[in-house]
This record gives C-alpha cells, structure tokens and sequence, in this order.
C-alpha cells in the first residue's frame, strides 16, 4: 500500500496533475490511493479463490514493465517510444489476445493443431502395502460417507492388509497444450498406445488420445509460438508446461525492446545524460548536500565509473562500497538458509 500510493502520489499526481499541492494534499491523495488498492485486492481474492493462480498473476503482471525498467537503466539506445511499444506489446500478446482472439475467430476452437494435449502416462507398481497405504484406504472410506465429499476422492485405495500385495495404478497427463480450458470430445476419443517399458515392479504406458476435440477458454500464445519453432510440449508434464510458460514471458519483452529502441529515434542526450548522471551519482542524507552534488553531476556528467566509456552502455565497476554491501547481504542471506 505504501510503496504503490507513493509511486502514484510522486511519478503520476505530483509532476502531471497538481505539482503546486500541499504535503497535506499528496497525503490525502495517498490514503484514497490506498484505499483502491485495498478495495481492488480484495476483489482480486474473491474473484480469483485459487492461490496459486493468484501467485501466478503476481509474477507475470510486472512482466509488463520488466524490460522496459531493466534495459532503461543500462541501455541508452532505448527510448520512450520502445518502452511504451514493448508495455503494449506484453499486454495484448500475453493479456488481451489470448482472450479475444478466439471470440473474434471462432473456428481456432475447431482447429485440430490446437486440440493436442500432453502424454497419457500410466504407472502400475506391484509391491507390499505398508501402514501409510493401510491407514490411507481407512481414511477414505471415513471421507467416502459423506456424500458431499465423494465424488471428488478420486479412485479408491487398495484395499489390504499390511504387507499384503498391491498394485497401485497412477494416471497423469492428458491436459490440454494450446488451451487453458477443458477440451469437449467430438467424437470418441480413443488412447493410441506410444510405448511401454517394464522396469522391476515398475511398468510405465505412454498413450496420446487420437479423436476429434475443441478447446475452450484462452489461447495459449506463447505455446503456440513454442509449437511454430519446433518444439514439442506433448511429452512434458503439467508442471513443465507451467514452467515453460516464464521463459517466453521474460525474454519476448526484451527481445521487442531491443527491436523497437535500434528501429526508433533515440532519446534527446541531454535528458539521457541528466538521467544516467542521476543515476550513478550516490544519494546524501542531507537534502541540500544532495542537491548540490546532483547539479555538479549535470554540469559535469560522471563517466570514470562506466565499463565501456564510449559506448550506449551505462554499466558501471563497483564501488568499494558496493562490493562490500553485497558480499554482506550474501552472508546474511547464507546465515539465514542455514539456520
């Protein structure tokens, strides 16, 4: 609440909508901005009830402004116009098409490339039940006796004695690749059988469903994307198709940047030297000391710093400082895993 209300208050209200207010007034201003993001937030967790949905949505939105914020404290070559082409970019690619381009084609949800799902893989293992598996088939005939609850347990445990022989059958994969959604069978779906393999007690079936299907929900762009460059997802598990989600996520933003900032002016080089001056210039604790540093620092931009002295990076060698401030925060973070 506070670090977003002052962003709002300082980087939107102060320098574009009323920069002759009061601190009283960007006060004010800040606790209205707090109370929209109360007020959204808890929108957010009654319409989305599933945490790691929730935790999703939290690590790809600053997807939007990684780029942009990364490459435009380092890049001079990048500008506003690159910065603002690569937020849309990321919002329509990853955010709005991915919904409204099914709704505006409709026949995408027909399409028979993007009806594949993921490996049908079935696992029997034969072994002894031990007390866990005992103790487990107890525990679901207790559950089992509320109607409620019954028809989301799943298959039933073996049911055994300890050390009794068991064959305990596991089934994962048969999500849908290109679609959020659940896919509707337009005809029977059959299970072709890809391979199989016996290891000890283990034995493992690989099947691919064969059968017409339509998807439903969002379009998945990025997978689409994954698809047009050869790579195939029917292999992975749901947990990898998740994963695969973050890399095209992170790099396609920086890639558009990079694209957009060589094919676009750039920025005027006196705002971009009064910036990078700004920025490699360390803060005082006294405000006027501070100023005074700052304005030497426009005059005389600071360049010793800098790694490669005649070129747009603005990447600059550590300070004693800095390399003694980050080598402690290492320890501490170490002292703290370890204990």
């Amino acid at each position: 609440i506070i670090v977003t209300s002052g962003l709002v208050v300082r980087n939107l209200y102060a320098p574009y909508i009323n920069p002759s207010a009061n601190e009283r007034k960007y006060v004010l201003v800040g606790r209205l901005t707090g109370l929209l993001i109360i007020v959204g937030a808890s929108a957010v967790a009654l319409l989305i009830s599933d945490v790691f949905t929730q935790f999703k949505l939290a690590m790809e939105l600053p997807i939007l402004f990684a780029a942009p914020f990364w490459v435009g404290m380092y890049w001079r070559r990048s500008n506003r116009i690159a910065a603002w082409g690569t937020i849309v970019f990321s919002l329509m690619f990853f955010f709005v098409l991915p919904q409204a381009l099914p709704r505006m084609v409709p026949s995408l949800y027909e399409s028979p490339g993007l009806a594949a799902t993921t490996q049908v893989v079935t696992t029997t293992l034969r072994r002894e039940a031990t007390e866990s598996d005992v103790a487990k088939r107890q525990a679901w005939q207790t559950v089992r006796e509320s109607q409620a609850a019954a028809d989301s347990l799943g298959p039933p445990p073996p049911d055994a004695e300890l050390g009794e022989m068991i064959t305990i059958v596991s089934t994962s994969g048969g999500a849908p690749i290109f679609w959020n959604g659940p896919l509707t069978a337009v005809e029977d779906v059959q299970l072709e059988t890809v391979s199989e393999s016996t290891r000890g007690e283990i034995h493992r079936r690989v099947q691919r469903q064969v059968g017409k299907q339509t998807g439903s929900g969002s379009l998945n762009l990025d997978f689409v994307l994954y698809s047009g460059l050869g790579f195939d997802l029917s292999g992975v598990s749901a947990a990898t198709l998740e994963t695969l989600r973050l890399p095209a996520r992170v790099l396609l933003p920086f890639l558009v940047l990079g694209g957009l900032s060589l094919l676009t002016r750039k920025d005027e080089q006196r705002m971009l030297d009064r910036y990078f001056a700004k920025m490699n210039t360390p803060v005082l604790a006294d405000p006027a000391a501070d100023r005074a540093r700052l304005e030497q620092a426009y005059e005389n931009p600071p360049t010793t710093r800098k790694i490669f002295p005649e070129s747009d990076w603005e990447f600059t060698w550590p300070t004693p400082r800095d390399v003694i401030g980050f080598s402690l925060a290492c320890a501490a973070c170490a002292v703290i895993i370890g204990l």
